[in-house]
């Protein structure tokens, strides 16, 4: 917190590297108030740039910066060698003798249209660890 003739108001320093460069940033109120996580992708919009007494550049939030943290899906493409479904769940058992239990509510097909073309590949959109989404293959869509 830093005094002010308004009262008190919260300010978070942070120094950000990019390609060997130290950069500066200083958040003020709200922004100051944002949870973030050191190695954590953070895309931080409408800072001002101002200059030191020592001549060097920082940047400091304004009432317009926002904190976004992107929504990070990792895809891979995996092909299946086997298929089971249960009550809420479909199994796929991967080339790699891998099961992956997904949800029906991320995805679900035709069980015995999906056996009858095996092996088959399948993209999966997954968010730390957690499917999210299967980009289902085109036979099963029909």
């Amino acid at each position: 917190m830093l005094a002010t003739r308004d009262g008190p108001v919260p300010v978070r320093e942070l120094i950000l590297e990019d390609e060997g460069k130290h950069h500066e940033v200083t958040l003020w109120r709200e922004a100051a108030l944002e949870e973030l996580a050191l190695s954590q992708l953070t895309e931080i919009t409408h800072l001002k740039i101002v200059s030191t007494k020592r001549q060097e550049r920082k940047f400091n939030s304004t009432v317009h910066t926002t904190l976004k943290k992107p929504e990070k899906k990792n895809r891979c493409g995996i092909e299946v060698v086997g298929v089971s479904a249960g009550s809420n769940t479909t199994l796929l058992l991967t080339e790699d003798m891998e099961e992956l239990i997904v949800p029906h509510n991320v995805w679900s097909g035709d069980t015995e249209k999906l056996i009858k073309h095996l092996p088959f590949i399948v993209n999966i959109f997954y968010e730390e660890g957690v499917i999210c989404s299967i980009e289902s293959p085109a036979f099963a869509e029909a």
